[in-house]
């Protein structure tokens, strides 16, 4: 088994600094720590493509470990924007009371939707099962790491009824971060 100590960077222009998030069969992500401390803003009104409050001023840092078929390991890092809006964690307001928007998941979910958002930057713009499934395990790691309670559950739920959301992108990543910036306080 070898341990490769390349970090790739995912950052704005995503597939220029990770153009394959796995190359190969991945079998586990793992060792996820954040290296960024979270800082937001809670704007007035929403904004006008998320409908979502809540923007990053500072970019959130994370790194882990992938484990690959045939045993090598990688170590990734994974940089959410600054300017990125997030809705939290995507919990519908009728299960509040067993998971709620904040709680130790909100960091993972955060990651989660910055990587739900990061494929469209592909050059083939494609929604891929497996990048679907990347995400998931990512997401996995950072609340194992957390210690979220029902972890389980949030993602099962995510696993279930993610995929649609996934897919259904209709937009760049570039493009949501460039209108995203005029928003960030001075």
């Amino acid at each position: 088994m070898t341990d490769e100590t390349q970090t790739l960077r995912v950052r704005n222009n995503f597939h220029r600094y990770f153009p394959e998030p796995h190359e190969g069969v991945v079998k586990e992500v793992y060792d996820f720590e954040v290296t960024e401390p979270l800082v937001m803003v809670c704007h007035e009104t929403p904004n006008s493509y998320t409908r979502n409050r809540w923007q990053l001023t500072r970019p959130l840092g994370g790194r882990y470990k992938v484990k690959f078929e045939g045993g090598y390991i990688r170590h990734y890092f994974v940089e959410a924007p600054a300017g990125m809006y997030t809705d939290l964690a995507s919990v519908p307001k009728a299960v509040w009371s067993v998971v709620g928007p904040i709680g130790p998941h909100l960091h993972a979910s955060i990651y989660h939707d910055f990587l739900f958002m990061a494929w469209t930057d592909r050059p083939d713009a494609v929604a891929r099962k497996r990048d679907f499934r990347f995400a998931n395990m990512v997401f996995d790691a950072a609340m194992r790491a957390s210690n979220t309670p029902r972890r389980w559950l949030i993602l099962k739920s995510v696993e279930t009824f993610g995929w649609g959301i996934f897919k259904s992108k209709d937009y760049t990543l570039s493009e949501r971060l460039k209108a995203w910036e005029k928003d960030l306080p001075k």
